[in-house]
């Protein structure tokens, strides 16, 4: 952070020492969080066998985890060969048509995906509870809990963040934002920066976890045991995101939302994760805006 302020203007130098702040403090009550989590998990290790079983016990098997996947892959396909064409050309530098383009991708991706996953639902006669336990009572503590959470994995994401950055740059390869991070950072329209934080906070958190943690997950761990199966989503979830820099913080993360619904039981702790992890994170590049 202080190196930064050598190259940046001093007021942007000032608000990107500000975001460290805040961060910082972040990583605090995410120490204390992490402590609270892990006395509760260690005063009452049986309840995992039991979260585990119940995992297991979800409506989701090799087919239909194959169905799930073919919706992911439809609506990326689709976007490809008809979004692109629609939208003008642009990239991240393009500033309004990239913007276009963005939208256009994640009304098709996410907000088509959630509507073929919700026929898939109707077609095999599952609710939403039973597929994913998001059960509309105790919502409001789930999502705490999902809060609390967050702030415990900050930490481990934070040192992840930095292990694995340090090896990027013994290798050569130099930190980097994700060319969609740089766009939403750069935008000052204020329609655009609502509709981004609505699409990372809550419209991308429900689709993924739906597909990563409620479907690929307990899949997967029928056939290759819980802890296989979390690891493997885990680095797909990385993987899909098409950004090296990025790998590590992202499957530690994705570990953790994946722990966490396995001990809830309930989808909506890991889309509260992920959506502030998301919507926190977007907030800072707001406030920071565009970087060199």
């Amino acid at each position: 952070m202080l190196g930064l302020g050598f190259i940046l203007p001093p007021d942007q130098a000032g608000r990107v020492m500000l975001v460290g702040v805040l961060y910082a403090i972040l990583l605090v009550l995410g120490v204390w969080a992490a402590w609270q989590l892990g006395w509760r998990l260690l005063s009452n290790p049986a309840a995992w066998h039991t979260a585990v079983e119940r995992l297991r016990a979800r409506p989701w098997n090799g087919p239909r985890a194959g169905a799930v996947l073919l919706i992911l892959l439809t609506t990326q396909g689709l976007f490809l060969l008809v979004g692109r064409k629609l939208a003008p050309a642009g990239g991240p530098e393009a500033g309004a048509p990239g913007l276009h383009l963005l939208v256009m991708e994640s009304l098709v991706v996410h907000l088509g995906g959630l509507f073929l996953l919700g026929m898939l639902l109707r077609r095999l006669r599952l609710g939403w509870s039973a597929a994913f336990g998001m059960e509309r009572n105790g919502l409001v503590r789930r999502l705490g809990g999902g809060s609390l959470a967050y702030l415990a994995s900050l930490p481990m994401v934070f040192a992840a963040a930095l292990v694995y950055q340090a090896i990027l740059l013994a290798h050569g390869h130099e930190p980097a934002l994700q060319d969609v991070a740089r766009l939403m950072a750069s935008t000052q329209n204020l329609w655009f920066r609502l509709y981004m934080f609505f699409l990372a906070a809550f419209l991308a958190p429900l689709f993924e976890e739906c597909v990563f943690r409620g479907v690929l997950l307990p899949a997967l761990a029928r056939g290759l045991g819980t802890g296989p199966a979390v690891f493997l989503t885990s680095a797909l979830f990385a993987a899909l995101h098409f950004h090296l820099p990025a790998f590590a913080p992202l499957a530690t993360v994705a570990v953790v939302f994946s722990l966490a619904y396995v001990y809830t039981g309930s989808l909506w702790v890991p889309v509260a994760m992920h959506g502030l992890f998301n919507g926190v994170n977007l907030l800072f590049l707001f406030l920071v805006g565009p970087l060199p």
